[in-house]
């Protein structure tokens, strides 16, 4: 049991040292249609809400969320034109988008419009 875990380990480590260069275009890649996604995710809200919600405003944490998908957008799509960009630099790009992007989350959530309640923490 224990040549397993072993094993397993030694397996996982030479994945992670010699395959970095596909790892790190991977996670462009994945960040780069996750953008477009987020995109379109949001222009598509964007443009329903106030026909479901007749009351509700665009604030400006709607509109924070423009500029941070574009910047990510683009520095993926940039560095996945650069060839052999190092994991060590991908890694915290893609780990900052998604610590950002629950940031604009939770404003909109809190401080958007304090008296109703939170859609999405709860």
């Amino acid at each position: 049991m224990f040549e397993q875990i072993i094993s397993y380990n030694e397996n996982r480590r030479s994945y992670f040292k010699n395959h970095q260069s596909y790892i790190s275009e991977t996670n462009l890649s994945v960040l780069k249609q996750s953008m477009v996604f987020l995109l379109i995710l949001v222009l598509f809200f964007i443009m329903i809400t106030p026909t479901i919600f007749p009351t509700w405003k665009m604030t400006i944490y709607y509109l924070v969320l423009f500029p941070t998908v574009i910047c990510y957008g683009v520095l993926a799509i940039f560095l996945r034109k650069c060839h052999n960009v190092q994991l060590k630099f991908v890694q915290p790009i893609c780990l900052s988008f998604y610590f950002v992007f629950m940031l604009e989350l939770i404003g909109i959530d809190v401080w958007a419009n304090p008296k109703t309640s939170a859609p999405f923490f709860r």
